[in-house]
């Protein structure tokens, strides 16, 4: 079997060799392209699934505030990766863009959206089928981090939460 992402090329030669008497030969070359087949999903760069970013209230609408960066060893459209925030987005506070991964702050941030805040990042490569690559993307919201060992418990805490609980701004979350 062929694999393009071990060697997509082959080459060689072909003698051919009639029966006559003598016998008459003539080579030809002959290479083989191997296609892509989607057979890869994308696979999250960063950020890694237990890092945050802390975020002030300050922090003004229109900042990029995160970036999400994958990779598929596919090519072509195989590769084509877009961007999208399955889910943990409630308050509609940020936006992701579907093209580069960039996260912004969509919205001006209020006391309601203090704590832990996760994004389910969804990144499909534009295969038939599409395969897809999940992140998972914290936010902190304080006016201060004080107890960065806190935050640390709720990112652990956020790793056994099932992915369709929406964790943002709960003041019961810990």
């Amino acid at each position: 079997s062929f694999d393009r992402e071990h060697q997509s090329t082959y080459t060689f030669r072909l003698k051919a060799v009639d029966g006559g008497d003598p016998p008459r030969s003539s080579y030809v070359g002959v290479t083989i392209n191997v296609l892509d087949e989607n057979d890869n999903a994308p696979v999250i760069v960063v950020p890694s699934n237990i890092s945050y970013k802390y975020l002030t209230p300050e922090t003004h609408p229109g900042t990029q505030v995160n970036w999400v960066r994958a990779e598929d060893m596919d090519t072509g459209v195989n590769a084509e990766l877009e961007y999208s925030i399955a889910s943990g987005n409630p308050f509609q506070l940020f936006q992701i863009s579907p093209n580069n991964g960039e996260v912004t702050l969509e919205k001006t941030i209020i006391r309601k959206h203090y704590g832990l805040h996760r994004l389910v990042v969804r990144v499909n490569d534009k295969g038939k089928p599409s395969r897809h690559g999940t992140a998972l993307v914290h936010f902190y919201i304080n006016e201060t981090l004080t107890n960065q060992t806190f935050v640390e418990t709720l990112l652990g805490h956020s790793q056994d939460t099932p992915l369709d609980i929406d964790i943002a701004g709960d003041p019961e979350y810990e």
